[in-house]
């Protein structure tokens, strides 16, 4: 990796770019927007889910990559669709998830904050490595590509990044609030892409949304690849699987089960959507959000028991004496 941090800053020395020595000696390249110095991350313990599943759904090869992270303080999904036009595309979506995530952890781990500034470093490193491994295998052919979408769960906000298309649904936990889709992907009117990572136009800068987290009920963001999420029924099908979420969730909560939603988004995945592309789902719930969720499921089965109290007084009546007296049968 040091080889490639040196190779990326050749590369960008026109941008008069420095150094910066990061743990286990791992140089990465200084963008002109980051910080000279870090400044303290909160690393409060956020609780919460977090989970990512794909399938290689009604394809032939799967070109489809996502990973997931739970540090303290900071929740991160990343997903990626490599764009099947072009060559080694399943390998630029599985070097742009792992290079993304590796690049938030060493910045994490080095004391910096996830800010848009850090996201945008993320991107580029990744978009680096799919360009300098064109370069070691000497491809003269047009580099792979893909699409990448990172959203970031911080103490007090939501982030997300992205390159090209897919979608990013906002909602709070209520599900009744709206889901929003916060993505405006980078598309032609006919529905060719015109921005991701591995183009051999020129430097791509992701675009990053920035969401204060100020609901009551907390904030869910489910992300996907347009295979899972395709723009054109993207409420449609995320509300149900949002949905499904939810009554897993807290039907684990009332059992005292292990509460881990990626069954559900690999049953949807998998068995559920069927579009003919591969399938890709992140997701994250903010501790909120699922708080929310435990106190709908104390209600539920709190519910339950008082509808089943007349039905035990009826069964068995206590009468003035002290007595028990139960009814005829």
């Amino acid at each position: 990796m040091f080889g490639v941090s040196q190779s990326f800053n050749r590369q960008r020395s026109h941008r008069r770019q420095t150094s910066h020595q990061l743990p286990l000696g791992f140089v990465l390249p200084r963008a002109p927007w980051l910080p000279p110095q870090p400044f303290p991350a909160d690393r409060t313990p956020l609780g919460g889910l977090v989970a990512t599943a794909t399938s290689i759904g009604g394809k032939q090869v799967q070109q489809d990559a996502c990973a997931h992270l739970d540090l303290p303080g900071c929740k991160v999904v990343a997903v990626a669709d490599g764009i099947s036009s072009s060559p080694d595309a399943h390998l630029a979506a599985q070097t742009a998830v792992q290079i993304a995530l590796q690049a938030l952890t060493l910045y994490w781990q080095a004391g910096y904050p996830i800010t848009p500034s850090i996201l945008k470093q993320a991107f580029f490193e990744a978009q680096a490595i799919i360009r300098l491994q064109v370069q070691a295998r000497r491809l003269t052919h047009a580099p792979p590509a893909t699409t990448l979408i990172v959203a970031v769960e911080l103490v007090d906000r939501f982030l997300v990044a992205y390159v090209g298309d897919g979608a990013a649904v906002l909602a709070t936990g209520n599900l009744k609030l709206g889901l929003m889709n916060i993505l405006y992907p980078h598309m032609r009117t006919g529905g060719a892409i015109t921005c991701y990572l591995g183009s051999n136009q020129g430097w791509v800068e992701p675009a990053c949304l920035e969401f204060p987290k100020c609901w009551p009920e907390g904030g869910i963001l489910l992300v996907g690849t347009d295979g899972a999420l395709p723009l054109g029924q993207l409420l449609k099908m995320a509300r149900p699987i949002l949905e499904q979420v939810q009554r897993h969730v807290m039907d684990s909560l009332s059992s005292g089960g292990r509460v881990d939603p990626h069954p559900v988004l690999e049953s949807w995945v998998t068995r559920h959507l069927t579009t003919d592309d591969n399938r890709t789902l992140g997701l994250i719930v903010s501790e909120e959000a699922l708080n929310y969720w435990r106190t709908l499921a104390a209600q539920k089965s709190g519910g339950h028991r008082n509808a089943t109290e007349p039905q035990g007084c009826a069964a068995a009546a206590t009468q003035p004496d002290g007595t028990t007296q139960r009814p005829p049968r």
